[in-house]
């Protein structure tokens, strides 16, 4: 394995030299490269203060005594809008917001909201089909943006399908909630930011709904930490990503209840698969009793709200501590749109 070298200069003009892995030829390689992350981080034309924020990594003490590893929590749940949805839909504007007279998507709440916040910023009219039962939080959210709402049942195939039809009879400009290099690229920003901070670390745990996120994280790991795992995460009653990588090939799963409403997918993206297959070391379920009890050791020790979605990644790393013991592990908390009084509907619904 021999290194390349790329330089990314930040607004201080401090230059970051990073070392990147080039693999052998023979190697089945990512279709998005290191680069066109490195190139998400360059602000809108025009806006140049429309970018994501740098999130914090915190440590828990007590956590950290408790599950006898070295655990640090990725708070993108304190992103614009809360989550890490912002970072993908900002890319997309860069790249194709020049053009763009409205902007259409199809979201179950956090991708919704990050495109309305965006388009509200820029000028630009934004519709989101959504759920019939969207929360009451996510609803009020992209209201206050400024979107026109659409309700259409309640599966993620759905709405895409209605988006789509809508996308071509008024000539708006579909910005995709987890498949598109765009989309990729700008959630594997918050790599860049755990390498830069945490220059060592064992694994990173990531939760997967259509994949994006874990498909930027696994480009950046590849690249700067070939050495360390990535491990995707989904609850036990939505593990398509579990099923297609046992089985070495995509698979169309049925859509099974979970609080973790975000994550809810027939399968991970075909742009997404053909990267996580190669990039993804080992798939982690969790159960919903798990879920309740990682957002309630999040809110007890470290003060952080957390929605169920955002929240799996620590309660796959609950369902399987052992796994972790001894090793320093990054946690990505990817959401925190709900109120106290939705978790404690979810905390009552794995009560006997």
């Amino acid at each position: 394995m021999t290194r390349n070298q790329f330089n990314l200069m930040e607004s201080t003009t401090v230059p970051i030299r990073y070392h990147v892995a080039k693999f052998n030829e023979n190697e089945e390689n990512p279709l998005l490269r290191f680069e066109h992350v490195l190139e998400a981080r360059t602000p809108i034309s025009g806006a140049l203060n429309l970018t994501p924020k740098k999130t914090p990594l915190i440590q828990s003490e007590y956590i950290n005594q408790l599950l006898k590893c070295d655990l640090y929590f990725k708070c993108e749940h304190l992103q614009h809008t809360g989550s890490f949805k912002v970072r993908g839909v900002l890319n997309w504007f860069r790249l194709n917001g020049g053009d763009v007279k409205e902007v259409v998507t199809f979201s179950s709440g956090n991708h919704g909201l990050a495109l309305s916040w965006a388009a509200q910023k820029l000028g630009v009219p934004a519709s989101v089909f959504v759920p019939e039962n969207l929360s009451a939080r996510k609803k009020e959210g992209m209201l206050r943006y400024g979107a026109t709402l659409i309700p259409v049942g309640t599966s993620v195939e759905a709405r895409r399908d209605a988006c789509q039809v809508y996308a071509a009879k008024k000539g708006a400009s579909l910005v995709p909630p987890f498949e598109g290099e765009e989309i990729i690229a700008g959630q594997g920003t918050i790599a860049l930011e755990i390498v830069e901070e945490l220059p060592l670390f064992d694994a990173v745990l990531v939760p997967v709904g259509g994949g994006g996120l874990c498909s930027g994280v696994g480009i950046v790991l590849r690249a700067l930490r070939p050495h360390s795992r990535l491990i995707g995460c989904e609850p036990e009653t939505g593990d398509d990503f579990y099923q297609s990588f046992a089985a070495k090939t995509l698979i169309q799963n049925s859509v099974s209840p979970t609080m973790a409403e975000g994550l809810r997918h027939a399968s991970v993206g075909q742009l997404n698969w053909k990267h996580m297959k190669n990039l993804v070391s080992e798939v982690k379920c969790c159960s919903e009793r798990k879920i309740v009890e990682a957002f309630q050791i999040l809110a007890n020790e470290t003060k952080q709200v957390v929605e169920p979605s955002g929240a799996v990644a620590f309660a796959s790393l609950l369902e399987h501590v052992s796994s972790f013991q001894g090793k320093k592990v990054v946690v990505i908390l990817s959401g925190g749109n709900a109120t106290l009084k939705d978790l404690a509907c979810y905390q009552a619904s794995v009560e006997p």
